[in-house]
């Protein structure tokens, strides 16, 4: 009897080893499997940079006109970092306060939706904000996860975040997010210390780490997914990472990498954009200001130009033409109505 009990302590104890093994083999293959594929931009010298620097053109604005400029009074003093425009109305992230507000185009207040903590419906400084046709997504930045609700803001669903090192959840930072035609999430960073776009699959959750050395912004429209370098990474004798204003590149992403669309004039320092049918509006950290350029990367003029855009904006667009511009450190967000895309 002693014997047949040891014998089957012996076999449950073997199962729960191999399930442990196999349960860590794949929760080690979700944060181990760092594929970089096409696309990948280079490290350079601080002094390869100031080289390069050396013979660029600085861009000849052109500003256009009539187009109305007015500040949201109802978001101002907000830490406003995401901003989606859905329908008739306009959600945004307010990352100090933990907060989304619905608010519609005449800047009245419709839903306040979240509060500090980490349970389904709170927030951890959320930042981006993007959607498909059934589905809002929120970028929890700090409870590391994506929040996914539904289109009248009911909380859906939640997946995590995995970084190929868990101790670096203290100091990288996530600002933009974006979804294609197939439910794949994209995740960006203004952080040259991560240097990678995230993508989470759709179809079975995997995490996978796109473009080396990459630091910028990613957004979708109907179903296709852009990113864009904010400038050129750098690394020094000691191996230490920082970014500098240099080259910028306009590309496609999907589950396999990223597509060279174009180059953009060198030096803008793209801190948001947003795509329309034929180029994107930009926001330049370098001239201040939102600027077009068609998809060949040729500069056509600007809209705006404002000393309060700094290295972190967003900015999004409604299917009247208008524009939507948040300065997270200046506490604004303002409407631009009259845009012509084009």
């Amino acid at each position: 009897m002693k014997k047949q009990k040891k014998i089957r302590f012996f076999i449950i104890l073997a199962v729960i080893c191999m399930i442990s093994f196999f349960s860590f083999k794949k929760n080690q293959s979700r944060i181990l499997n760092k594929n970089i594929f096409r696309g990948d931009l280079s490290t350079y010298t601080v002094n390869e940079i100031d080289i390069m620097s050396r013979k660029f053109t600085p861009v000849n604005q052109i500003i256009k006109e009539n187009v109305t400029i007015s500040e949201m009074k109802l978001l101002q003093g907000k830490c406003v970092q995401g901003i989606v425009c859905i329908e008739n109305d306009l959600l945004v992230s307010d990352c100090e306060n933990d907060t989304l507000y619905l608010i519609d185009y005449k800047g009245m207040l419709k839903k306040k939706i979240g509060r500090t903590g980490n349970a389904p419906g709170e927030f951890l400084y959320p930042t981006g904000i993007t959607q498909n046709e059934n589905n809002i997504f929120v970028l929890d930045a700090k409870n590391w996860r994506v929040q996914i609700f539904d289109r009248e803001m009911n909380y859906e669903n939640e997946i995590p975040i995995i970084l190929p090192d868990e101790t670096s959840k203290n100091g990288w930072y996530f600002t933009s997010i974006a979804v294609d035609g197939d439910g794949n999430i994209y995740i960006g960073s203004l952080d040259e210390r991560f240097g990678h776009i995230i993508c989470i699959k759709k179809e079975n959750g995997m995490t996978v780490y796109l473009g080396d050395n990459f630091c910028g912004t990613v957004t979708g429209m109907g179903g296709n997914v852009c990113v864009l370098n904010i400038g050129l990474m750098t690394k020094n004798k000691n191996g230490e990472i920082g970014c500098r204003t240099a080259k910028n590149y306009l590309y496609n992403i999907d589950t396999l990498g990223l597509k060279l669309i174009c180059e953009l004039p060198y030096g803008i320092t793209p801190t948001g954009f947003v795509l329309v049918d034929d180029g994107i509006y930009c926001v330049s950290g370098s001239y201040h200001s939102i600027d077009f350029y068609n998809f060949e990367g040729q500069y056509k003029y600007s809209i705006i130009n404002m000393k309060e855009i700094d290295r972190i904006s967003c900015i999004t667009s409604n299917k009247k033409g208008n524009l939507y511009l948040s300065l997270p450190f200046s506490k604004k967000v303002y409407s631009l109505s009259g845009v012509t895309y084009g």
